[in-house]
Formats: structure tokens, sequence, C-alpha cells
């Protein structure tokens, strides 16, 4: 309108300074009312439900983990093409993985939970501006955690007053009871904790952390463990020894009618997801089901069940520990080779060479360390499982392959993908894949519900199950000869470390 025209004008005539300012106070006036819209919604949805910390994907942890609830997957073997039915159900701390048949429908069967509510302790603090423990008081003495008990003279040797301590400890846990701090500074508070002699201490903050809640708000249900009784069900260890037959196409576990072969990707995911312990139980046919050739529907599976701190049957958390050679080891056969660079923290690389059979896919490499963050399943899990298109006939007329379909694998035909739609790494998937596999037969080193991956940069090219298998072997009777016990010696396992 005209009006509005004239005042434009008039406005826009004064001095820029001055039209600087009145722009300032109209922006700081609207971003005052959007922040109290902000904040009185974030109320209102904070009295409507209990804010949790958020769901985090799977990973290792400091202690040994288990999943809360069940998994169960079904589908079809790749070599046998016969259906099969696999539930990864929670198991105490110190058992591992390992593999039980069950009848047939066992899996399927309704099993009982236990509802298991944790309250942690509240204390009124003028530090922490959480809106709902306000009001919320717990007598507090002066030492709550027992601290000085056993660390007073640990303390005066540092020169560190023992009442600070005390104050910036407790205010830490207090933190942690708010759900205050993020899964990376409770890990770190309890490394800085076991090199100041006090890591029994924070381990009721640690577990406390874990088990606080779902970001829904839900109370915390935990399936109940069922017992292990190798006396009357064939238990079948996912450990090297029970690796009898030369691997070649997939990793088989056990003889006979107790065999299950193709285990390496379930166990790559539970591996590298931190599911220490487990029971696996199948029924129907002789393979692990492939699914869509990669980790990805396993990694999902985990996330939805849940993870928590496991504990054995005294009610006793676990420190997870692995391997850590401290010489170079390597395992040569003709142009392919895996070796392994003594280190501190984990990093796995792989390469392939199909430039001659199979162009498309070509000379790949590619490396995964947990230590940097890197998402599993986004570099490693999503990886589908690869073959040539002239290797399709030989293998079948072997007796190979009969659970092979569309969807599974992705088929090299010379310079292109017979399937490219399903390609998810144009130029790396294969040797993404190898890492997968050989994390998944590198778990095989897993004893007692600790690590299967040592530390050490792990560099593998044109190799197999059965290499991996091998060289598996072989880093096991070197850590034994590193004792003068003979039995394996370990250190904490802490992937998340990049020192």
């Amino acid at each position: 309108s005209r009006e509005t025209s004239s005042f434009s004008r008039r406005r826009d005539a004064r001095p820029r300074s001055m039209r600087r300012h009145t722009c300032a106070m109209a922006m700081g006036r609207t971003a005052r009312r959007r922040t109290c819209l902000a904040s009185a919604a974030s109320t209102a949805k904070s009295k409507k439900r209990s804010t949790k910390k958020a769901k985090e994907v799977p990973a290792p942890g400091l202690y040994q983990q288990t999943v809360k609830r069940s998994i169960t997957r079904q589908g079809v073997g790749l070599h046998s093409g016969t259906s099969a039915v696999v539930r990864v159900r929670p198991a105490p701390a110190g058992q591992g993985r390992y593999f039980v048949r069950v009848p047939a429908g066992a899996s399927h069967r309704d099993t009982s939970t236990e509802t298991r509510t944790h309250h942690a302790w509240r204390r009124t603090d003028p530090n922490v501006d959480d809106e709902r423990h306000a009001g919320t008081i717990v007598d507090w003495p002066e030492d709550p955690y027992g601290f000085l008990d056993r660390g007073e003279d640990v303390l005066e040797e540092m020169g560190v007053e023992p009442e600070a301590f005390v104050q910036d400890m407790a205010l830490e846990m207090d933190k942690v009871a708010h759900q205050k701090m993020t899964r990376e500074e409770v890990e770190q508070m309890v490394r800085e904790a076991e090199a100041n002699g006090f890591a029994d201490d924070v381990e009721d903050m640690y577990e406390q952390w874990e088990v606080e809640g779902d970001e829904d708000g839900e109370e915390n249900e935990s399936e109940s463990i069922v017992p292990i009784d190798e006396e009357s069900e064939p238990v079948l260890r996912a450990n090297l020894d029970a690796v009898v037959e030369k691997p070649r196409l997939a990793t088989t576990l056990g003889t006979g009618l107790g065999a299950l072969s193709t285990v390496e990707h379930l166990l790559s995911a539970l591996e590298a997801c931190g599911v220490d312990n487990a029971r696996i139980e199948f029924e129907g046919g002789p393979e692990v089901p492939l699914l869509d050739g990669s980790a990805k529907f396993w990694v999902k599976a985990i996330e939805e069940a849940g993870m928590q701190v496991a504990k054995t049957n005294q009610g006793k958390m676990v420190r997870r520990l692995t391997l850590q050679p401290d010489q170079y080891l390597c395992l040569k056969e003709g142009d392919a080779f895996i070796a392994l660079y003594p280190d501190t923290t984990t990093r796995i690389t792989c390469g392939v060479d199909f430039v001659a059979k199979a162009p498309v896919i070509g000379n790949q490499w590619h490396s995964w360390a947990p230590a940097q963050g890197l998402s599993y399943l986004e570099e490693v899990g999503l990886a589908r499982t690869f073959c040539c298109k002239d290797d399709i006939q030989p293998m079948l007329d072997a007796g190979l392959i009969r659970g092979g379909m569309e969807g599974t694998a992705l088929v090299a035909d010379g310079d292109r993908w017979y399937n490219e739609h399903e390609v998810r790494y144009p130029s790396s998937e294969a040797a993404r894949h190898k890492i997968l596999d050989l994390i998944g037969d590198l778990s095989l080193l897993a004893e007692g519900g600790h690590a299967g991956l040592p530390h050490g940069h792990i560099v593998a090219f044109k190799t197999g199950h059965d290499m991996h298998i091998r060289f598996a072997r072989m880093l096991r009777e070197y850590c034994q000869g590193q004792s003068a016990t003979g039995e394996l010696e370990m250190v904490p396992a802490d992937y998340k470390r990049k020192d």
C-alpha cells in the first residue's frame, strides 16, 4: 500500500547503524519468543513422560555384555538350501558365545521375562539444573561412596586433598545418576579410576549408567537367562577348538548332526556389537541363514533387542579383556598373506585382487578402526558376500550354493555387476565384506566372554576362511608362548582408545 511504502522509505532513510540496531532488536525478540516457546514445549513434554538416555548403536563396552532380549531370525542356508531358525538369547558373564541345537518349534515358544526396574539414587544439588529431580532430597554423608576407605593413602601419595577428591567424584557420580554424561565420558572416568586404584568403586556407577532405561521412558525389561546345562544338551562353543573342518567358502563348527556352518556373519555382528555372552539356539538346517548376504539384519536385531552389562551367576561384572601380541606375526600362502602389527588398539585392513577375473571388482582395499568412531554397520556390516558368475555352475555341480538366490549375494560378470542395483559400495564392497568375514573368524579367539578381536593392526590380502582360522591359531599359540605359565595373558579390551 501507499502508507506502507511511505513508511519503508522513511525508515530506510535513517542512518545505517540505526537500521542495524532496530533489526537486531527485532531478531532478538523473535529469538527470545522462539526460545520461550521451545522451553514451554520441552517442559510440557518432560512432564508428560520422563526423559531417558537415548538408545545407542551397540558397541563393545569396558565390561562384558549380553543382549537384553532375544533375537530370532529365520532364513535359508546358502549351501544347504534348507530353512533354519536362529535365536540369540542373553547369557551370564563368563559364558561366552555358544550354540545349542533345540527341537523344532522351540525358538518360537513364549518365554517368561523378568522385569527389573532400576532406580538410581537422587540428590538435590545446586549444580544440577534438572527439573525431573527438583525437590528430591537424599541424605548424603560426607563420603557416600566410601572412596576414602581404601584410597586415602593413594591420594596422599598423589598430592590430592581427600575432601576435594570426594567432592569432585561425588559430583561426577551425580551427573551419572542424572544421565548427564555420555558413554564416552563414563568409560573415560572408569579408565582414570583404574589407573588410580579405584576401579571397584566405579563399577556400580558404570552399571547404573547402563541400566537407566531407554529413550521411551519404559521400564527396563530383561529376559530371564536360561542356565547352561552341558550334560543334558549338546553345547557347541564358538571358539577355535570347535572348528574341525577345513573351511573354504564358509566357517563350520562341530561335526555330524551337531555341526553348524556359515557362522561368520552372525559372529561378526555379535563381536563387533559387543555381544560377548550369548546362548544361540538353532533348529532346522545345518547353516545359519544367509539373509541378504551381509550382517545388516543381525545388527538391526541387536539394536532392537538392546544391550546390557552381563553379570556372573554371583552378580558380578567382568572387565572385558583381549589378546595383545607384542611381536609382528605373518602367515603367507603364495601372494596371499595375513599379518598383525603390534598396537594398543584394533585396526583391520583387507584387500582383494580380481583384476583379471572380474575387472568390475578389480583391486580393492578398505580399513576399519573402531577407535576412529567409524560405525561397524555403515563401514562393514552392510557389505554383501560376492562371487563371480563363472564360478556359479561349478559350485552348483559340487552341491554348493543350493540356497543362493538373487538378493543374497553380489554377482560379478566381467566388467559389470549382474545385479548392479544391489551394490552398496561400488568401489570397495568386496574388501569391506572381507573385513566382515575376518571379524567373524577372529571372534573364535574369544574365551570366557572376553573379546575375540585382538589389539593390533591386522592386514589381510587375498585371504579366505581357511587362512583366517590358521592365522587365529598361530596368534593364540604365540600369545600362549608369551606367558611363563602357558596360559593366555590378556589386557583390558578398549577399542575406543586412540593412543
